[in-house]
Order: structure tokens, then C-alpha cells, then sequence
């Protein structure tokens, strides 16, 4: 049982058994494909010389996901004050996240309980690019199993953080995610191989970082309420754990997990640079009309793509029809239309929400 906790499926046993809260979903089966020779000599730099302000200024995009009619008990507000406290954790890292346009809207019932079957396509006419997109729900699934959330990991396809809404407490939780998001794995993560008491194979096991101890498994079983380790675990060696229960990556009382180790920091830093350094506010602003309408097509006139901004986030199918009503293209879902086969000339788009009978038409004019 306890290798089956030990990878990452993050499941609910009541305290007389295990005592162990719902925490995350995020599953580790891959390294990152990175230059390991770069990082060790960035990790090196920054060893050296850490940084004493936020350097690395990180968009975020929040998704929130309602019912059918629109309806929710989610605070948008208390999840935006989340993630600002969570920012106090990452800060003395030089890492802020910003939150740089509007809360978005997802009005879909079946996606408040949300789990891996809704991941990645499902959601992604809702993503925007240039940002981490969070999507915050009801309930949150890893398989059958509900946990408090999950990441997609900085090197997979599709990058996105998963909260469920009652699980939100003083911004660890969206730390932790985050964490993941930005290439951290669980500080007792033994995927990869467990890692030894006295640290050495701390490059090549564990959680990969050298400066969070080797951790068996943090929990309210072994961490008493004044933050203190009380097991008597021992690695393969016969040699006694001595985990922190302060990282925010580890399984230990929420309210013991308050940092990050400065390797995480740096290991964080790097995952910026490597996998999210054209990510910009500027961007995500640029590519954002500043309208109140609910639906916005632009550019227009267009000449190599057309965007839909949809601020409520509906599901749509999209036409495109030329001056004689044919169809020149069909798409659900994609608010990037591409043209680079559509010839010059008026059009007209038009949108069908396929979830009511509401629509949405407008002429554009293609000009290359």
C-alpha cells in the first residue's frame, strides 16, 4: 500500500488507518528532456549568487467552472487572494505569478467534477496560450480516487494546474501544484528510485534534489502537531530518516509545509527558462481585446488567422461561409482559425453554442 502512495496517486484513508488528507493527483512516470549539464552549471551560478528579488514574472490564467446555468459557490475573490499568498512562498525564489487578464468561465456541469477524462482536448478551447492555465472546480478525480489536485509537469504537451475549490488554504496548495507545474516532483517521490539517508544518490533518485532529505512518506501519522518528524522509518541501508516537514512539495501537516528548499528554487528557475520563457503578460494582453462583449473576432480585417475571445468560455462549433454560402472551413472548439488556405475576400463566421441554441455571426474580410 504504501508503494502505491508512494506514486503519486494521492488517496484518502481515513485517520484511523493512515490518516493521511486528500492532497494531489499528480502522477510522475517521465524525466524532463533537458540538458542535465546545462542545469547543473545554472544550479551552480545561482548556488553562488541567488537571486534577491522576482526576476521571473510568471502569467497565470484562472479558469472557474460552473454549472450549466452558470452557477457556482466558488469565491472568485478568496481564489485570487490565494494565489497572491501563494506567491510568499516563491518570491524570496525570484518567481512571482501574475494573473494577467479576466477570470474566465467554464459553464459545464459534467467538468465540475473534474478528472483525467476531462484533460488536455476536453478544456482546451478554454487554455490560453502564453500562461499556465488553472482551472479551479467542485471536485477533482485522479482515476477513481478524489484528491485536492494535480499538474501537468513543465515538459508534457499540455501544461496546465487542476484545484478543487474546498481544499484552498493559505496558498500551499497552490504552491504545491505549482510546484509541480514548474518541474518539482514529491520530496518522497521514489519513481525514480528511493533515495538514501545520507544523500548518496540524491542526483539520480528521489525527488532529484540534494538539499530535501530523504522522506519516507511524511503524514499526521509521523508528524506530530508542532511540526516534528515522530517515525522511525529506515531506508535500504538500515539508516533512520530525518525528513523536513516544512517543504511544501512533502506530505506532512499543511500546517507544517510553509517552503521551498533553495535547489527547488533553482531547479524551478531553470524549468522558466527552459520550457515557459515566452510566457508574458504582455502577450496573453496583446492577444486579448480590451471589450466587455461575450464574443470578439480579431483580427479584422485578417490575413493569416482569425481568434475568437470568448469570455465565458462556451462551447462552440465554428463556420466559415463564403459570400455564396459554401462552407470554406468547419471546426469545434479551436478559437484559432487558421487561413492560410482561405483565398481574399468577405466572409462570414459564425459560432453555434452547442449547448443551446444561442448563435453568433460576423462578416470578416480576409486580406492578404
Amino acid at each position: 500500500m504504501r508503494h502505491l502512495l508512494l506514486f503519486f496517486i494521492c488517496l484518502f484513508v481515513s485517520t484511523l488507518a493512515f490518516a493521511q488528507s486528500p492532497i494531489c493527483g499528480t502522477t510522475a512516470s517521465t524525466l524532463p528532456d533537458m540538458d542535465w549539464k546545462k542545469y547543473e552549471a545554472f544550479k551552480k551560478e545561482r548556488l553562488n549568487n541567488p537571486l534577491k528579488s522576482p526576476e521571473y514574472t510568471f502569467p497565470v490564467q484562472i479558469h472557474v467552472i460552473r454549472n450549466d446555468k452558470g452557477q457556482t459557490d466558488i469565491d472568485v475573490n478568496s481564489i485570487l487572494d490565494e494565489l497572491i499568498f501563494s506567491n510568499s512562498y516563491f518570491t524570496g525564489h525570484g518567481i512571482e505569478f501574475v494573473h494577467c487578464g479576466d477570470v474566465r468561465y467554464i459553464d459545464n456541469s459534467e467538468y465540475q467534477r473534474f478528472g483525467s477524462q476531462t484533460d488536455g482536448q476536453e478544456v482546451s478551447y478554454c487554455s490560453v496560450s502564453d500562461a499556465l492555465n488553472i482551472f479551479v472546480t467542485n471536485t477533482v478525480f485522479a482515476g477513481n480516487v478524489q484528491v485536492c489536485g494535480y499538474a501537468h509537469f513543465p515538459w508534457f504537451d499540455t501544461k496546465m494546474v487542476v484545484i478543487a475549490d474546498k481544499c484552498n488554504s493559505d496558498g500551499y496548495l497552490f504552491a504545491h501544484e505549482l510546484g509541480h507545474a514548474l518541474g518539482l516532483f514529491h520530496t518522497h517521490e521514489t519513481f525514480f528510485g528511493e533515495e538514501l539517508v545520507n544523500g548518496s544518490n540524491c542526483e539520480a533518485s528521489g525527488d532529484f534534489i540534494c538539499d530535501t532529505p530523504a522522506d519516507p512518506l511524511l503524514g499526521w501519522n509521523n508528524v506530530d502537531p508542532f511540526c516534528v518528524y515522530t517515525g522511525d522509518d529506515r531506508d535500504a541501508q538500515g539508516a533512520t530518516y530525518e525528513p523536513v516537514p516544512a517543504f511544501i512539495m512533502s506530505y506532512a501537516r499543511s500546517s507544517c509545509r510553509r517552503r521551498f528548499s533553495p535547489e527547488q528554487g533553482i531547479r524551478m528557475q531553470f524549468m522558466i527558462e527552459e520550457y515557459y520563457a515566452d510566457y508574458l503578460c504582455e502577450n496573453i494582453i496583446a492577444r486579448t481585446p480590451n471589450s466587455d462583449a461575450l464574443i470578439t473576432i480579431f483580427p479584422n480585417p485578417a490575413t493569416e488567422f482569425v481568434r475568437v475571445h470568448n469570455r465565458e468560455c462556451a462551447e462552440f462549433e465554428i463556420k466559415l461561409y463564403d459570400t455564396t454560402g459554401r462552407t470554406v472551413l468547419s471546426q469545434q472548439n479551436d478559437t484559432y482559425i487558421d487561413l492560410e488556405r482561405v483565398q481574399n475576400g468577405i466572409y462570414y463566421l459564425h459560432l453555434q453554442d452547442l449547448r443551446s441554441d444561442w448563435s453568433y455571426a460576423q462578416s470578416i474580410l480576409v486580406q492578404k
